[in-house]
């Protein structure tokens, strides 16, 4: 019997093609995505009576749209359409009313463990003290000698060069001054794009596909497995955090 059952088995599959067995794979895919999050967290269950998006299919796949290009002016028009409370997601609901917001986000209900109470406490500890008032003033220098004052010699020494009638991107520039600031504050080190704009680029391509990163990783979980987009930057950090405790010294950045 279950020779036979085998023998059965492996003819079946001897006659199926490749381009058969991923489009069965595919249709399988899509059947038990379209059951698991789109029946189950929009028709059935404890959730049905809240407002929901037109089309809940499509806002499945919207939303991480939405997500990597951080358009956000999408879920204000959904609230306009549909009221304060909207259910968006399987087990997710969407809201702008400040005092569900508010309950939500206290203690009462169970949340994930970055949520909970003790998490977060350590957490502020750490944190707190790089945001101080104090600490926010040993910065200020900072902020002024890699953006302010390195925005101005760039431009001086472009204006004052050789080349006459200069065309300058002024918006690129704020980008590059600003990526300069939060990485002298941040990573220990400024990243050099106002003197470096094909550094300014590269950096820009990084975050673009942290941003994609981020978008994908929750559909689909297995890109966890593969490096992290954000390497770079934490290479940079982790070579400052290592010279500086060699050295013992200290900084007035966040870092």
């Amino acid at each position: 019997m279950v020779s036979e059952l085998a023998a059965n088995i492996k003819q079946f599959w001897g006659t199926v093609s490749y381009t058969e067995i991923v489009v069965l794979a595919l249709v399988f895919s899509f059947v038990w995505l379209y059951y698991s999050s789109i029946w189950l967290g929009f028709y059935t269950g404890p959730h049905v009576h809240l407002p929901r998006v037109k089309y809940p299919l499509y806002w499945y796949f919207y939303k991480f749209y939405l997500r990597i290009y951080g358009d956000v002016s999408a879920y204000s028009k959904i609230h306009d359409e549909h009221g304060k409370v909207i259910l968006f997601a399987k087990n997710g609901v969407m809201i702008s009313d400040l005092n569900a917001f508010k309950m939500l986000n206290s203690y009462q209900l169970k949340k994930s463990v970055i949520r909970e109470r003790e998490y977060h406490s350590k957490r502020k500890r750490l944190l707190s003290p790089a945001f101080s008032v104090r600490q926010m003033g040993l910065m200020e220098p900072l902020v002024l000698e890699t953006g302010t004052l390195n925005l101005v010699e760039h431009l001086d020494s472009q204006f004052n060069g050789e080349i006459k009638n200069i065309r300058v991107n002024i918006y690129e520039l704020f980008y590059r001054s600003t990526l300069d600031v939060i990485s002298q504050l941040v990573f220990g080190e400024s990243l050099h794009c106002i003197e470096n704009p094909e550094e300014f680029k590269y950096y820009m391509s990084v975050i673009s596909r942290i941003q994609l990163f981020l978008g994908l990783v929750i559909p689909f979980p297995f890109l966890r497995k593969f490096e992290r987009p954000s390497k770079p930057f934490e290479r940079i950090v982790e070579e400052n955090m290592r010279k500086r405790r060699e050295n013992k010294s200290s900084h007035s950045d966040i870092l």
